[in-house]
């Protein structure tokens, strides 16, 4: 049976402890299933590069530390895959990854509803009774079945519409309002936020 599309405060916040195996395929599927605001989806592989660092590391300059931006890196898995490579030849560097939409938000209105959102409050993902929904919905009967939660959501989020175009990543606490919980993640895989020496920055390069 396959695995149910994880949401983003499951992936981000939740408690349930994962083995590397089974976070690399929630956050696969979590990733592969958001649709950006520009058309786009955060769709990567992993190892996909692997070769490719391997011939890089032949070439690169002699100072140290190093100073590397991997740019549309989508979940930065390939970044985190290269900050290993270097890392297991005593390499010593510093990386800023950047992406198109880093910058994201967990809306909750309650513990049934939630949903995420990027700094425009572009709707990536509908959170229902625990269950993710796809923004937007394929199929045309599920478009009308969810549009009541969908125009809910995004008047919710306008509560917060100043604060996240002009949030500057520094303050990681949830902020409420009339009862509204909005919570800033960065969207990048898990391997990527837990390395201090890897910066993820929004930078859209189109």
């Amino acid at each position: 049976m396959s695995r149910a599309v994880p949401t983003a405060f499951e992936l981000y916040f939740g408690s349930g402890r994962r083995d590397p195996w089974q976070l690399a395929e929630l956050e696969e599927l979590f990733f592969h299933s958001l649709g950006l605001r520009n058309g786009t989806r955060k769709t990567t592989w992993r190892h996909r590069l692997d070769d490719l660092n391997a011939l890089v590391q032949q070439h690169l300059p002699p100072q140290r530390p190093l100073e590397i931006m991997d740019v549309a890196v989508s979940s930065g898995v390939s970044t985190a895959e290269w900050f290993e490579s270097l890392e297991r030849a005593a390499i010593e560097c510093r990386m800023v990854a950047g992406d198109a939409v880093v910058d994201a938000f967990v809306i909750s209105l309650g513990r049934l509803l939630r949903a995420l959102v990027d700094r425009s409050g572009y709707l990536m993902q509908l959170e229902l009774a625990g269950r993710a929904v796809r923004m937007p919905p394929p199929r045309r009967r599920d478009r009308i079945r969810y549009l009541p939660f969908i125009a809910l959501m995004k008047a919710t989020t306008r509560l917060f519409g100043t604060a996240l175009r002009t949030w500057d990543g520094t303050r990681p606490e949830p902020s409420s309002r009339l009862g509204v919980t909005c919570r800033p993640v960065k969207l990048m895989s898990l391997a990527v936020r837990r390395r201090h020496c890897i910066e993820a920055l929004e930078d859209d390069i189109l």
